[in-house]
């Protein structure tokens, strides 16, 4: 469910976007009415002339909001400190190492990984859709096409639908856990175990989990162990996409990681410079933030997230909303769901 906290936002921000439409107010813009990827923030900008709102009904089929025009902003940037709702564990979770959240950019799709019984190895792939952002989530099935009996474990899709990333520990990579990638001609096809390719240009004899790649899919951030032998368990790296369209020599966040500490699971806002992130500093593996100014500068590690997200037991494997409203992570073998409380 996306939403226990679920209430009426998204019709109050639509109906005057729609009235606008539908009135013609005063001249408004050729780049029109626009909502975010996952629905939490609408914006109609002002220049439309009378003729752009003449609707064919051709043009009433469904809206691909797969890509927007530009990044959405609803709660960006966060409050220092920020606050949240006490998370909710999601219906459908099952208590068996449910982990590895991530919301299809149309809010419709969660996908994550699970060792529930009935999978076809020990950590398989699940989704579960609704019809609706602020419907409840149906039951899990199964991500057939991708699962074998090795481990699946993070499966992340660009904003363009077109590029899948995911860390798996198939035969054909280098390491343990390695990194995967495949690309479709359009998201209504669904992607195929043989169209994966390890990115053996990143991959290690260590392990490398946790893809996420930018919005444009020209930086792809992830962890890895023992980076170049360090004794640190894990440490986050990003990497940039040359000219040649593989991925350059990696370098690490050297402002954000902690020596000897574990740091992985990162997630980045849409514009780069909102970062979260699960740690063991601080004595258990707890969730994170860091910030920047601009793309290119470095992070500033603010702090770990407040209770109630933080507890005493470990919180890790997380999303971050289109919007940077919401956040999916999970605790103790489960998921959960919370949102951030506006000042």
């Amino acid at each position: 469910m996306l939403s226990p906290f679920s209430t009426s936002r998204h019709t109050l921000f639509l109906l005057p976007a729609l009235l606008a439409v539908i009135l013609g107010i005063g001249g408004c813009s050729r780049a029109g009415f626009w909502m975010s990827a996952d629905g939490a923030t609408t914006r109609i900008d002002s220049k439309l002339s009378r003729a752009d709102l003449l609707i064919d009904a051709a043009d009433l089929a469904p809206l691909d909001l797969s890509v927007a025009d530009s990044a959405p902003t609803g709660c960006l940037p966060w409050p220092d400190p920020p606050t949240f709702r006490t998370p909710q564990r999601l219906a459908f979770s099952s208590s068996s190492n449910d982990q590895e959240p991530f919301l299809s950019h149309d809010g419709l799709r969660l996908y994550f990984a699970s060792h529930r019984p009935g999978g076809q190895g020990k950590s398989d792939l699940y989704y579960v859709e609704r019809p609706s952002v602020n419907a409840d989530f149906g039951s899990p099935q199964p991500l057939t096409a991708l699962n074998t009996s090795n481990n699946e474990w993070r499966l992340i899709i660009t904003v363009d639908g077109l590029t899948a990333y995911l860390s798996c520990d198939w035969p054909g990579g280098v390491g343990k856990a390695d990194l995967w990638t495949a690309t479709r001609s359009a998201p209504s096809t669904p992607f195929q175990r043989n169209d994966f390719k390890p990115l053996n240009e990143l991959n290690t004899l260590q392990d490398e989990h946790d893809p996420f790649p930018s919005r444009d899919n020209q930086r792809l951030y992830y962890y890895t162990s023992r980076w170049h032998g360090s004794n640190s368990g894990a440490d986050l790296l990003v990497a940039q996409r040359g000219a040649s369209g593989r991925f350059e020599e990696p370098v690490a966040l050297p402002t954000v990681n902690d020596f000897p500490f574990d740091d992985g699971n990162p997630v980045l806002s849409a514009d780069e410079l909102l970062l979260v992130f699960s740690s063991t500093r601080g004595g258990s593996n707890d969730l994170w933030y860091a910030t920047r100014t601009a793309l290119g500068e470095p992070f500033v590690v603010r702090d770990k997230l407040p209770s109630p997200v933080n507890t005493p037991q470990e919180e890790n494997n997380l999303h971050l909303t289109a919007d940077g409203c919401g956040l999916y992570f999970g605790r103790q073998d489960n998921l959960y769901y919370t949102e951030l409380l506006k000042p």
